[in-house]
Protein backbone atom coordinates (compact mmCIF):
# COMPACT_ATOMS: atom_id res chain seq x y z
CA UNK A 1 0.00 0.00 0.00
CA UNK A 2 0.99 3.12 -0.83
CA UNK A 3 0.29 6.77 0.90
CA UNK A 4 0.59 9.99 -1.09
CA UNK A 5 -0.32 12.84 1.07
CA UNK A 6 -0.75 16.27 -1.81
CA UNK A 7 1.95 17.86 -2.77
CA UNK A 8 4.12 15.29 -0.70
CA UNK A 9 6.13 11.95 -2.37
CA UNK A 10 4.54 8.47 -2.38
CA UNK A 11 5.21 6.23 1.17
CA UNK A 12 5.11 3.02 1.51
CA UNK A 13 3.35 0.83 3.86
CA UNK A 14 2.57 -2.22 4.36
CA UNK A 15 -1.78 -2.18 5.26
CA UNK A 16 -4.50 -4.58 4.62
CA UNK A 17 -8.43 -3.50 4.22
CA UNK A 18 -11.07 -4.48 6.36
CA UNK A 19 -13.91 -4.14 4.28
CA UNK A 20 -13.65 -2.00 0.15
CA UNK A 21 -13.56 1.55 2.38
CA UNK A 22 -11.55 0.56 5.48
CA UNK A 23 -7.81 0.27 6.15
CA UNK A 24 -6.40 0.38 9.26
CA UNK A 25 -2.92 1.89 9.70
CA UNK A 26 -0.33 3.17 12.15
CA UNK A 27 -0.71 6.16 13.54
CA UNK A 28 2.52 7.27 11.24
CA UNK A 29 1.16 6.20 8.19
CA UNK A 30 -0.92 9.37 9.10
CA UNK A 31 1.13 12.31 10.29
CA UNK A 32 0.32 14.93 8.60
CA UNK A 33 -2.42 13.92 6.42
CA UNK A 34 -5.33 15.73 5.60
CA UNK A 35 -8.28 13.74 5.79
CA UNK A 36 -9.71 14.12 2.10
CA UNK A 37 -6.32 15.18 0.92
CA UNK A 38 -4.72 11.58 0.61
CA UNK A 39 -4.26 9.14 -2.02
CA UNK A 40 -4.19 5.37 -1.15
CA UNK A 41 -2.84 2.95 -3.70
CA UNK A 42 -2.77 -0.71 -3.68
CA UNK A 43 0.23 -1.90 -5.17
CA UNK A 44 3.91 -3.23 -3.94
CA UNK A 45 5.73 -1.81 -6.94
CA UNK A 46 7.20 1.37 -6.08
CA UNK A 47 7.32 1.97 -9.52
CA UNK A 48 3.75 1.56 -10.44
CA UNK A 49 1.53 2.44 -7.98
CA UNK A 50 -1.82 1.83 -9.92
CA UNK A 51 -5.07 3.38 -9.33
CA UNK A 52 -5.22 5.69 -6.47
CA UNK A 53 -8.42 5.85 -4.20
CA UNK A 54 -8.47 9.47 -2.12
CA UNK A 55 -9.48 9.50 1.29
CA UNK A 56 -12.86 10.54 2.40
CA UNK A 57 -11.84 10.70 6.48
CA UNK A 58 -9.20 9.69 8.48
CA UNK A 59 -9.57 9.19 11.95
CA UNK A 60 -7.10 8.64 14.41
CA UNK A 61 -7.52 7.44 17.86
CA UNK A 62 -6.29 9.14 20.60
CA UNK A 63 -3.69 7.54 23.05
CA UNK A 64 -2.89 4.41 20.45
CA UNK A 65 -0.88 3.95 17.33
CA UNK A 66 -3.72 2.93 15.42
CA UNK A 67 -5.68 5.07 12.48
CA UNK A 68 -8.69 4.24 10.57
CA UNK A 69 -8.59 5.34 6.53
CA UNK A 70 -11.85 5.35 5.07
CA UNK A 71 -11.55 5.55 1.04
CA UNK A 72 -13.90 7.64 -0.87
CA UNK A 73 -14.80 4.82 -2.92
CA UNK A 74 -14.71 1.36 -2.71
CA UNK A 75 -12.04 -0.85 -3.72
CA UNK A 76 -12.81 -3.83 -5.12
CA UNK A 77 -11.15 -6.48 -3.17
CA UNK A 78 -10.71 -9.91 -5.19
CA UNK A 79 -7.14 -10.96 -4.41
CA UNK A 80 -3.74 -9.31 -3.12
CA UNK A 81 -2.04 -7.13 -5.56
CA UNK A 82 0.43 -8.80 -7.65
Amino acid sequence: MHINYENQKSTRYTGTALKEQWIPATTRCTVGAADTATNVSYSKDKNDLGNAHTSAEIIKASGTDLSLIKLNTPHELTAYPA
